[in-house]
């Protein structure tokens, strides 16, 4: 479904002066006018003719002149127009909502395009940091003993209903106040950080007094009447509080005279940015209908209340007698000074291309374990704000690759049973009869990034010469959201062939791009990459803390096999390493440049990395956790892999990490569970006396171990898979080689 993007406001000031209306553009997209009176419009026949009316008597002359231009204005842009309305005095009782084009033939209200508001004049509110939490809704329901019968359970069990797949997964939270009593409600505030309130339950505004609410007392039964200005105290002490939503009868109507004297003015007064509430009584199946189709359509449309309120009432017209002939009943107040973002509801994404990705191998050898790899991956292109593609399943095709090597495997795709909201749980859990399978199950949370688990299958000896069936099912709460059918045949335990080693070409030349701030690391890499081959320039390295000239790092950059950007949150804002890579991305293309980062989270900031930068695939440097802001080189301790039983030969794999989606970040997603396998870090000791030498010393130790240990081979290796016994064997000797030359570093320097 097309819809807006945004809004563009045509802003009018409305008055009752005698027998005659006054209305002028405040401020619009096409300009101002000055007062512009019109017939005061009748009030007698359908909605149409009452609508009519209201339409001729509000956009007469200049004024209908300025709606239409911001209108086409807007619709030009993909934004819809506002219709705001400002009250003067002796206007605000018109049913406001029934405003209907008769050249177009329809309900301004009812069109997400063009929405109609009552705005109430409010003193500015302070701006609240971004919600880092889940969505978090209060139910305030209020029916005790005096006041008319409601059936605030239908209501409540529909609207639980309807959120029920974002709150089993956790990406929305629902807590519900039965018998509310403003203590309750106000303590429940405190609790916690909520942004929606809605409140089940009656209202009303006696002549002459100030609006109210139904509340109950703390006895549990009693009626408690508050009214709206001390509702809307308690309301406004949450500064995450962006809408309230009074379902009940005359909760927005007022007296005629004191435009504060309604309840849902009040409240916007007291400081709560938004507020749909009802201009007059309103039947229990009418609630019910606009509160389901309400919360569907804010989830759906990221938050706008403009659009959900229209769909709201859309689906009220929408019903049978009475309940069709409830829709106008429905009204939607904004404060003022509220600036969009301080309105808009954080409602977690909604993704409906989600795919979980299995990938395993061939087959089982007995009695060893076996990697199984689980994916929850977008299934479609990603485009970018800054108009950059990306392809999460070609890139968790690279991974897959990458782990396995060439090794035969089996991959298989499956979509989501229905649409995944941002922030929820997964828990995904593999069911292979007879098959060991560590851990159990594993849970994971969505952030729309590629989410990536390992498990590890060892099946018994007396299943060899059978296939083992069963399936990965993936859950969302209790909600089954992919169930995968897997079928593994158990081969014999046969040695695999051994792998002939193909030359792998380096790159002999490569040009560093880093700020000052980032030397010591990035002359530690240099380090590791000259012993395994690669060359760095030096001449940059050592130039680049004096300061050289553009023009004489370009000579180098056009000399260099490849260019190697060092991302960091200072070489992202710095001015010569934007010339730098600006250059090599004119001079060789993206092909050229490879960007790597270590840093988490992803450094980056508005504009940053630009689009150039951003459709290139970002490698993260694997480092321990402490090393971001201190030495790469400080002694730390390791702590081991969990392994499933002493003495299991769990299969070697390279650990890579994921590429950052770089697109505009939305509000950050609750942190993933531990994954089953993970490599963690502790925090690095510092070096103190003969420590440093010992660690030195140790490392070395290691290196020579494990470099003499690659060279002569050993039938031990027979337990990784792809490997054959007695031959040379590459990666030992490669991370031997690096931890020598890492230990002499220290060594190095205090000489």
């Amino acid at each position: 479904m097309e819809r807006p993007s945004g809004y563009l406001d045509v802003d009018l000031v409305v008055a009752r002066r005698g027998d005659a209306l006054e209305t002028r553009v405040l401020d619009s997209p096409a300009g101002e006018t000055g007062p512009l009176s019109a017939p005061w419009p009748t009030e007698s026949g359908d909605d149409r003719a009452v609508g009519a009316a209201l339409f001729a008597a509000l956009f007469a002359g200049e004024v209908r002149l300025r709606y239409e231009k911001s209108a086409v204005r807007a619709f030009e842009s993909g934004l819809g127009v506002r219709v705001v309305l400002r009250f003067e005095g002796g206007a605000e009782h018109l049913p406001w909502e029934l405003l209907h084009d008769p050249d177009r033939y329809r309900f301004l209200a009812l069109d997400p395009w063009r929405a109609v508001v009552r705005c109430t004049e409010m003193a500015a509110r302070e701006p609240s940091a971004a919600s880092v939490t889940p969505l978090r809704i209060l139910l305030a329901v209020s029916t005790p003993d005096g006041t008319p019968a409601i059936d605030a359970a239908a209501e409540l069990m529909q609207i639980q209903s309807r959120l029920r797949p974002f709150t089993w997964g956790a990406a929305i939270e629902v807590v519900t106040v039965r018998t509310a009593s403003l203590e309750r409600i106000r303590e429940t505030l405190q609790d916690r950080e909520f942004h929606v309130f809605h409140y089940i339950g009656h209202g009303a505004h006696p002549l002459g007094g100030t609006g109210h609410l139904d509340l109950t007392a703390e006895d549990g039964t009693t009626v408690s009447s508050r009214s709206a200005d001390d509702v809307g105290a308690i309301l406004a002490g949450s500064p995450s509080l962006r809408l309230a939503v009074l379902n009940c009868c005359d909760s927005a109507g007022n007296d005629g005279s004191d435009p504060f004297s309604g309840t849902a003015a009040a409240l916007v007064r007291a400081g709560v940015p938004a507020v749909v509430a009802m201009r007059r009584a309103i039947s229990d199946t009418a609630a019910v209908v606009f509160a389901d189709e309400f919360y569907a359509a804010l989830i759906d449309s990221g938050g706008v209340i403009e659009e959900a309120v229209a769909r709201g009432r859309a689906a009220l017209l929408a019903g049978d007698e009475p309940v069709s002939s409830e829709w106008s009943t429905v009204a939607l107040h904004l404060g003022s000074s509220i600036p969009a973002d301080q309105r808009q509801i954080p409602v977690p994404g909604l993704d409906h291309d989600v795919q979980f990705t299995i990938s395993r191998p061939a087959s089982l050898r007995p009695a060893v374990w076996e990697p199984l790899l689980f994916f929850a991956h977008h299934g479609d292109r990603i485009v970018t704000a800054a108009g950059a593609v990306i392809d999460q399943t070609a890139e968790v095709g690279e991974r897959v690759s990458a782990f396995f090597g060439g090794a035969p495997s089996e991959t298989t795709a499956t979509p989501s049973t229905q649409p995944l909201p941002r922030g929820a749980g997964l828990v995904v859990r593999p069911d292979l009869p007879g098959v060991e399978c560590n851990p159990p199950q594993a849970a994971v949370t969505w952030t729309g990034e590629i989410a990536e688990l390992t498990f590890l299958l060892r099946a018994p000896t007396d299943l060899v010469g059978r296939t083992v069936g069963g399936h990965i099912r993936v859950f969302s709460g209790p909600i089954l959201m992919a169930e995968t059918p897997v079928s593994i045949p158990v081969g014999a335990a046969t040695a695999p062939a051994a792998r002939h080693e193909q030359p792998v070409g380096r790159f002999r030349r490569i040009f560093p791009c880093f700020a000052p701030e980032d030397g010591e690391l990035v002359e530690g890499v240099v380090a590791v990459a000259e012993a395994l081959g690669d060359g760095y320039l030096q001449e940059i390295v050592s130039e680049r803390r004096s300061g050289a000239p553009l023009d004489w790092m370009r000579t180098r950059i056009a000399e260099a096999d490849s260019f190697q950007l060092f991302w960091s949150n200072h070489s992202m804002t710095s001015a010569e390493c934007r010339g730098e890579w600006e250059e090599a991305l004119a001079l060789r293309g993206d092909g050229f440049v490879r960007p790597l980062y270590w840093e988490e989270p992803f450094p980056r900031s508005e504009g940053l990395p630009p689009p150039g930068l951003a459709a290139l695939r970002f490698v993260r440097l694997p480092l321990p956790k402490a090393t971001v802001t201190g030495s790469l080189w400080g002694a730390s301790k390791a702590e081991p892999d969990p392994v499933p039983r002493a003495g299991s030969a769990i299969p070697s794999a390279p650990v890579l990490a994921p590429a950052p989606v770089l697109a505009p970040a939305p509000a950050p997603a609750p942190a993933a569970e531990r994954p089953a396998v993970v490599r963690d870090y502790g925090a690095p000791t510092p070096a103190k006396g003969g420590g440093g030498k010992a660690a030195s010393g140790l490392g070395a130790l290691t290196g020579v171990i494990l470099t003499v240990f690659g060279v002569i081979g050993g039938p031990t290796m027979g337990a990784i898979p792809g490997a054959g016994a007695h031959q040379t064997y590459w990666w030992p000797i490669i991370f031997g080689v690096t931890l020598i030359v890492i230990s002499l570093i220290p060594w190095v320097r205090r000489r």
